[in-house]
């Protein structure tokens, strides 16, 4: 059976590449480089393991390691990725394309010399709208009507694979559209839908381009909110553990000021999530104090000619929360408490 006939796009022995571990050696090249890049300070990376994750998981895609740490997001152990960045592995393989196109709203029905359907002459007496779909390379500029929905039409051989399409409607199923004007859904509705119906189309109809790993789009996985995270901050009410604004203030202090520890949120996380308020208070100032010490020492190294100050290399340690401590109870002696009181009568000293 051909690959035309199963209508699979099978790579021949001679495209297949077989993927290899990595060695010792380039095992430490790659985490030298990773280190370099979480030093760098341009992507928000914990440590440098994230950075080696994102490279491990880049290089088996073909990626190098600044279109890995670029595109590669890891969320909950899966991988995400920017939907221009999906077609672009799409169209990389031999004999694979896509053409993409939005879902409009028209008033005015085009049937083409037939008759219309039951629905649609419902839809004509009521007055509601028509959904046309535009392929992008034939869209008129003046093309003004309402978007509802994005699809991409996925193309092997030159010949169709399937259609993904995702609607407006789709996405207030899933709950995606939210309340806050300014969430992406609502700024940016056409990206989005574009995006999901990018990522279904992937995986749906051509999974081989990526190993058959699933690949989805920025947002798509739902993170799992984090426990320092407000009460009914942008979820359910009820999730997560609001710390208060001191423990916020002295995270983003030492943000700004590049303290690695004491912006480490996990860290922090471990440190004082759920720990009685003395127990806060207590890590509270004793972060303030090493905080107050880092910056003066930042403010020294800029005072003596250094025209950007430095900041350390190693990263900082969170300071631990010290337990609370129950003072023992004395044991109660009768008979040194009759020896003092006789003695206080008779204006002797307290014996020794």
């Amino acid at each position: 059976m051909t690959e035309q006939e199963t209508g699979t796009a099978v790579a021949t022995r001679e495209e297949a590449r077989a993927i290899e571990l990595l060695s010792d050696d380039e095992m430490r090249r790659t985490y030298r480089i990773a280190e370099s890049l979480y030093m760098s300070g341009a992507w928000k990376l914990k440590n440098a393991e994230q950075a080696f994750a994102k490279m491990v998981v880049g290089r088996d895609l073909g990626l190098s390691p600044a279109q890995s740490m670029q595109g590669i997001h890891i969320v909950e152990g899966g991988i995400q990725m920017h939907y221009a960045q999906i077609g672009q592995f799409i169209r990389a393989r031999e004999g694979y394309d896509y053409r993409a196109g939005w879902l409009k709203e028209d008033t005015v029905l085009d049937l083409d010399g037939r008759e219309p359907t039951e629905q649609e002459k419902a839809q004509i007496v009521e007055g509601r709208p028509f959904v046309v779909a535009v392929y992008h390379d034939e869209e008129e500029v003046t093309d003004l009507r309402k978007i509802v929905g994005a699809f991409v039409e996925i193309l092997v051989g030159g010949e169709r694979r399937g259609i993904s399409r995702f609607t407006m409607e789709d996405a207030r199923a899933a709950n995606l559209v939210k309340e806050d004007k300014r969430a992406a859904w609502n700024t940016s509705p056409r990206n989005m839908l574009l995006a999901r119906a990018m990522s279904n189309a992937a995986k749906w109809f051509v999974p081989e381009v990526f190993g058959g790993m699933p690949v989805y789009v920025d947002g798509e996985i739902p993170e799992r909110k984090s426990i320092t995270a407000a009460v009914g901050d942008g979820g359910d009410e009820g999730t997560g553990i609001d710390l208060g604004p001191k423990v916020e203030a002295i995270i983003a202090r030492a943000e700004a000021l590049d303290h690695r520890g004491l912006s480490n949120r996990g860290a922090i996380e471990l440190a004082v999530g759920k720990r009685a308020p003395g127990v806060v208070n207590e890590w509270l100032g004793r972060a303030k104090a090493e905080l107050d010490r880092f910056e003066g020492e930042k403010l020294q190294q800029a005072q003596e000619g250094n025209a950007e100050p430095t900041t350390a290399v190693e990263e900082e340690p969170v300071p631990e929360p010290e337990e609370e401590v129950t003072a023992e109870p004395v044991e109660d002696d009768p008979q040194a408490r009759l020896d003092e009181h006789l003695a206080a009568e008779n204006g002797q000293e307290e014996p020794s």
